[in-house]
C-alpha cells in the first residue's frame, strides 16, 4: 500500500511564506540609501591655479587626486570672480544680481561684518532644500554673505537661517588685515583716508591760526578764529591718531570666529583657526 501524499500547506509554512513576501514588498518600497554630500568651495580661485588644469608653478596634489578619481569639468560658467556674489550664486543657483548681491559702487563684496547687507532670508539655498529632505547640513569655513539686518542679535543673514543646522567659521572672511599683514584689503585704504583728512584739517587750522595772529596785530577782525583753529586742530589730531588704531579695530571687529550663533574667538587666533576648522569638518562627517 502506497504512503499517503503530503503537501506543504501546513499553517506554519503558509505563515512563513506570507512573512517572507511582506519583507520582500517592504524592501521594494523602502527608499535606497541617500548619498552624503561634501562640497568644497574656494572663491577667487582661477582655473589656471590648479595642477589638474595644467598649472605647473603651484603644486595642488590633493585636489589633483580628487580630479583624477572623479570628474573634471571643462565647460562651465562662473557667476562672478569674487567672494560675495559668487557664493550667493553658488548657494541659490541664481544670478547674484537677482538677490541684490552685486554692487556698482566700487565694493564688489561685503566689506564689514557689522553691515546690514546680506543674502535675503527668503532666498532658497540648496542647503535649505536638502534640509527639507531630511539631511543634516553643516557649514565650516567662510560665509561672507552677511550676518544681521536691524540689530546685532537678529542674525537674519546667518547660515543657520539659510538651511544649515551647524556653522563654525568666519562670518566675513580671512583677510591680510586679520594678521596686520600685506596685502591689505581695508586697513591701508582707511589709514590713507584718515591721514589725508587729518592733514587737510590741520592745514585749515594753520590757516585760521594765521588769521587769528593777524587779528592780534589788527590785520583781521575774526574773533572766532582762535577757537576754530583749536577745534580743527583737535579734530585733525583725532584723525591722525585714528589712522594708527584702525588696523587693530578692523582685526577685532571683522576677523572673528563663530560657532552657530556664538562668537568664540575675537579677534581671530590665526595660528589655530585652520586646524580647528579641519577638525570640525572631520567631526561633522563622522556624526
Amino acid at each position: 500500500m502506497a504512503p499517503p501524499h503530503r503537501t506543504c500547506s501546513s499553517p506554519a509554512t503558509l505563515l512563513c511564506i506570507v512573512l517572507l513576501g511582506l519583507q520582500y514588498v517592504d524592501a521594494l518600497r523602502s527608499p535606497p540609501p541617500r548619498p552624503n554630500f561634501l562640497i568644497i568651495m574656494a572663491d577667487d580661485l582661477g582655473i589656471g591655479d590648479l595642477g589638474c588644469y595644467g598649472n605647473t608653478s603651484i603644486r595642488t596634489p590633493n585636489i589633483d587626486r580628487l580630479a583624477e578619481d572623479g570628474v573634471r569639468l571643462t565647460q562651465y560658467l562662473a557667476a562672478e570672480s569674487v567672494c560675495t556674489p559668487s557664493r550667493a550664486a553658488f548657494l541659490t543657483g541664481r544670478y547674484p544680481i537677482r538677490s541684490g548681491m552685486t554692487s556698482g559702487n566700487g565694493h564688489r563684496v561685503l566689506q564689514w561684518a557689522a553691515g546690514a547687507g546680506g543674502l535675503p532670508p527668503k532666498e532658497i539655498t540648496f542647503a535649505r532644500i536638502l534640509q527639507g529632505q531630511g539631511y543634516v547640513t553643516g557649514l565650516v569655513g567662510k560665509w561672507h554673505l552677511g550676518l544681521s539686518c536691524r540689530t546685532v542679535s537678529d542674525l537674519c543673514h546667518h547660515p543657520l537661517n539659510h538651511g544649515f543646522h551647524h556653522f563654525l567659521g568666519l562670518p566675513l572672511g580671512m583677510m591680510g588685515d586679520c594678521a596686520g599683514a600685506e596685502p591689505s584689503e581695508k586697513r591701508a585704504g582707511l589709514e590713507r583716508r584718515l591721514r589725508g583728512a587729518g592733514r587737510a584739517l590741520a592745514a585749515v587750522a594753520v590757516a585760521i591760526a594765521a588769521l587769528a595772529w593777524g587779528r592780534g596785530r589788527g590785520l583781521a577782525p575774526a574773533c572766532w578764529a582762535p577757537w576754530a583753529a583749536i577745534a580743527l586742530g583737535a579734530v585733525a589730531a583725532i584723525f591722525e591718531a585714528g589712522s594708527y588704531v584702525v588696523g587693530g579695530a578692523v582685526a577685532r571687529y571683522d576677523c572673528f570666529l563663530m560657532r552657530n550663533a556664538t562668537v568664540t574667538q575675537q579677534p581671530l587666533q590665526l595660528d589655530h583657526v585652520t586646524p580647528l576648522l579641519l577638525r570640525e569638518a572631520k567631526d561633522f562627517l563622522r556624526r
